[in-house]
Protein backbone atom coordinates (compact mmCIF):
# COMPACT_ATOMS: atom_id res chain seq x y z
CA UNK A 1 0.00 0.00 0.00
CA UNK A 2 3.06 2.62 0.77
CA UNK A 3 4.51 1.66 -2.57
CA UNK A 4 1.13 2.54 -4.23
CA UNK A 5 0.98 5.73 -2.73
CA UNK A 6 4.33 6.62 -3.28
CA UNK A 7 3.80 5.92 -6.78
CA UNK A 8 0.20 7.81 -7.23
CA UNK A 9 1.97 10.85 -5.59
CA UNK A 10 5.09 10.53 -8.17
CA UNK A 11 2.48 10.63 -11.33
CA UNK A 12 0.49 12.71 -9.34
CA UNK A 13 3.38 15.29 -9.42
CA UNK A 14 5.91 14.11 -12.09
CA UNK A 15 3.71 12.89 -14.93
CA UNK A 16 2.93 15.88 -15.99
CA UNK A 17 5.62 17.55 -15.89
CA UNK A 18 7.50 14.79 -18.81
CA UNK A 19 3.96 14.66 -20.07
CA UNK A 20 4.59 18.27 -21.37
CA UNK A 21 5.70 18.17 -25.09
CA UNK A 22 7.92 21.16 -25.79
CA UNK A 23 6.06 23.91 -28.17
CA UNK A 24 8.81 25.29 -30.52
CA UNK A 25 7.30 24.14 -34.13
CA UNK A 26 7.32 26.67 -36.72
CA UNK A 27 5.42 26.95 -40.32
CA UNK A 28 6.43 29.57 -42.53
CA UNK A 29 4.81 30.18 -46.25
CA UNK A 30 3.60 32.45 -48.49
CA UNK A 31 -0.14 33.12 -50.04
CA UNK A 32 0.28 33.51 -53.70
CA UNK A 33 -3.12 34.32 -56.08
CA UNK A 34 -3.80 31.33 -57.95
CA UNK A 35 -4.70 33.63 -61.15
CA UNK A 36 -1.33 35.64 -61.85
CA UNK A 37 1.08 34.35 -58.90
CA UNK A 38 1.21 37.37 -57.24
CA UNK A 39 1.29 38.25 -53.35
CA UNK A 40 -2.05 38.16 -51.44
CA UNK A 41 -1.21 41.06 -48.69
CA UNK A 42 -2.79 40.92 -45.14
CA UNK A 43 -4.48 37.39 -45.67
CA UNK A 44 -5.98 36.17 -42.34
CA UNK A 45 -4.12 32.64 -41.87
CA UNK A 46 -4.64 30.73 -38.32
CA UNK A 47 -6.12 27.48 -36.40
CA UNK A 48 -8.83 27.44 -34.76
CA UNK A 49 -8.03 25.01 -32.22
CA UNK A 50 -5.11 26.62 -30.55
CA UNK A 51 -6.56 30.12 -31.53
CA UNK A 52 -3.29 31.22 -32.84
CA UNK A 53 -3.83 34.30 -35.66
CA UNK A 54 -1.77 35.70 -38.08
CA UNK A 55 -1.75 37.66 -41.16
CA UNK A 56 0.30 38.08 -44.27
CA UNK A 57 2.96 40.82 -44.38
CA UNK A 58 2.86 43.17 -48.18
CA UNK A 59 4.50 40.49 -50.23
CA UNK A 60 2.18 37.39 -49.35
CA UNK A 61 4.28 35.93 -46.59
CA UNK A 62 3.32 34.62 -42.58
CA UNK A 63 4.98 32.67 -39.79
CA UNK A 64 3.33 30.78 -37.17
CA UNK A 65 5.35 29.92 -34.30
CA UNK A 66 5.80 27.96 -31.22
CA UNK A 67 3.54 24.80 -32.63
CA UNK A 68 3.42 21.19 -31.15
CA UNK A 69 4.05 18.46 -33.08
CA UNK A 70 1.13 16.94 -33.94
CA UNK A 71 -2.43 16.90 -36.80
CA UNK A 72 -2.86 20.55 -37.58
CA UNK A 73 -5.78 21.97 -39.40
CA UNK A 74 -4.48 25.90 -41.33
CA UNK A 75 -7.43 28.16 -42.33
CA UNK A 76 -7.14 30.72 -44.67
CA UNK A 77 -9.43 33.97 -45.48
CA UNK A 78 -9.34 36.89 -47.74
CA UNK A 79 -12.20 38.91 -48.88
CA UNK A 80 -12.66 37.81 -52.54
CA UNK A 81 -10.39 34.70 -52.50
CA UNK A 82 -11.99 30.98 -51.72
CA UNK A 83 -11.66 30.32 -47.85
CA UNK A 84 -9.02 27.48 -48.05
CA UNK A 85 -7.77 24.78 -45.81
CA UNK A 86 -4.61 22.91 -45.09
CA UNK A 87 -4.43 19.86 -43.48
CA UNK A 88 -1.65 17.80 -42.24
CA UNK A 89 0.46 16.85 -39.25
CA UNK A 90 3.39 18.44 -38.37
CA UNK A 91 6.33 16.88 -37.45
CA UNK A 92 8.94 19.46 -37.91
CA UNK A 93 9.35 22.89 -39.08
CA UNK A 94 7.55 23.88 -42.02
CA UNK A 95 7.57 25.67 -45.29
CA UNK A 96 4.96 26.04 -48.16
CA UNK A 97 3.17 28.08 -50.48
CA UNK A 98 -0.28 28.35 -51.54
CA UNK A 99 -1.77 29.16 -54.52
CA UNK A 100 -5.24 31.00 -53.01
CA UNK A 101 -8.01 30.55 -56.33
CA UNK A 102 -10.47 33.81 -56.29
CA UNK A 103 -14.10 33.71 -55.16
CA UNK A 104 -15.92 33.53 -58.29
CA UNK A 105 -18.82 35.00 -56.29
CA UNK A 106 -17.73 38.00 -56.25
CA UNK A 107 -18.15 39.94 -59.13
CA UNK A 108 -16.96 43.31 -60.60
CA UNK A 109 -19.64 44.89 -61.50
CA UNK A 110 -22.61 45.04 -59.79
CA UNK A 111 -26.53 45.05 -61.52
CA UNK A 112 -29.33 46.14 -59.47
CA UNK A 113 -32.69 45.32 -61.38
CA UNK A 114 -35.73 47.27 -59.70
CA UNK A 115 -39.16 48.03 -61.15
CA UNK A 116 -41.11 51.25 -60.77
CA UNK A 117 -44.46 50.04 -57.94
CA UNK A 118 -46.07 53.35 -58.94
CA UNK A 119 -46.79 54.46 -62.82
CA UNK A 120 -46.97 58.32 -62.24
CA UNK A 121 -43.35 57.98 -60.46
CA UNK A 122 -41.20 60.85 -61.37
CA UNK A 123 -38.72 60.17 -64.51
CA UNK A 124 -35.72 62.65 -64.12
CA UNK A 125 -33.41 62.64 -67.48
CA UNK A 126 -29.73 63.97 -67.40
CA UNK A 127 -30.92 67.07 -69.10
CA UNK A 128 -33.27 67.99 -66.08
CA UNK A 129 -30.25 67.33 -63.81
CA UNK A 130 -27.71 69.26 -65.69
CA UNK A 131 -30.14 72.24 -65.51
CA UNK A 132 -30.47 71.91 -61.79
CA UNK A 133 -26.73 71.85 -61.14
CA UNK A 134 -26.39 75.18 -63.11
Amino acid sequence: MKYISLGLIFLLFFGPIRAQEKCNTDIRGQILNALDSTPVPYAEVFIENGHIHTQTNEFGHFTLSNLCKGPVLIEIDKIGFQHHHIEFTLTADTQFTVFLPLNAAVADTITIHARKEKPEALTLNEDYIMSQND
